[in-house]
């Protein structure tokens, strides 16, 4: 083998093994962007997700507030609740207990208590005693406990039905966050595989043309040795289609043109 055909051979190998090198490190450049891409895209539906469970867990308590509600509310219009092994009787039986611990009931009879205080003080005054015995106190005393006793209780409904609603918002609020998690999760993960698709084909087309410019090179250098008839269609050095070059004829010295000759 002559120095010139060593040369040749070593470098159209240089030059395929730098345009593989160079195509492999392109291609293991786009697959590591597709990895930190998808990361990307998992980590962003991890946070969203995390969002949503926050969300759900402020929201959960007014929901089972607003449950509990509706359902001693219910019993007030005569309405059996749906749960499992439930009656109307046993809501009524909490409405009511509700009612009796809560504030509304406390200030009726306090002021039901001050009522009755001034009626005995006006019969007394009056000459009649300081014991409500007679008819027109006893039906004054039945009138001032109805009257507190009812506002109390149109109190205490009014605030149930706005115990009910807060729950229902809060319900609503908890199944928006799921539609918005759902929808967004669902565009992350197709924005991603689009990439990921995108990336794919680049690294493909990477390892292509690395192969298709390491193909150039080794055809340049058997096109060398083969005494330069042959030229390959895809290397650096000619683009165009392959063809056949023809060779320079030998022709007489005398026939040779030379500068003032």
């Amino acid at each position: 083998m002559g120095l010139a055909t060593a040369a040749t051979l070593a470098a159209s190998a240089i030059g395929a093994h730098a345009a593989s090198k160079a195509s492999s490190k392109q291609a293991s450049a786009i697959n590591n962007a597709a990895n930190q891409q998808a990361q990307s895209s998992a980590e962003q539906i991890a946070l969203q997700r995390e969002a949503r469970d926050e969300a759900k867990k402020i929201l959960t308590p007014y929901v089972t507030e607003g449950d509990s509600a509706r359902r001693m509310l219910n019993s007030a219009y005569g309405v059996a609740p749906t749960g499992e092994g439930d009656s109307l009787e046993g809501a009524r039986a909490d409405f009511d207990a509700g009612f009796e611990a809560s504030p509304f009931w406390k200030n009726a009879q306090d002021a039901t208590a001050k009522a009755l205080a001034a009626l005995r003080s006006t019969n007394a005054a009056l000459g009649r005693g300081s014991s409500i015995n007679s008819g027109k106190a006893m039906r004054a005393a039945a009138d001032i406990n109805q009257n507190y006793r009812g506002g109390a209780t149109s109190e205490y409904i009014a605030g149930l039905g706005g115990i009910a609603d807060r729950g229902f918002d809060a319900s609503a609020g908890i199944a928006s966050g799921g539609v918005n998690f759902a929808n967004s999760a669902s565009s992350t993960m197709a924005q991603s595989a689009a990439n990921q698709g995108n990336l794919a084909m680049a690294a493909a087309n990477a390892k292509y043309q690395g192969a298709s410019d390491a193909a150039g090179f080794l055809g340049w250098g058997a096109g060398q040795l083969s005494g330069g008839n042959f030229i390959t269609n895809r290397s650096y050095f000619n683009p165009s289609p392959a063809i056949r070059a023809t060779p320079l004829m030998a022709q007489p010295i005398s026939q040779l043109a030379y500068a003032g000759g």
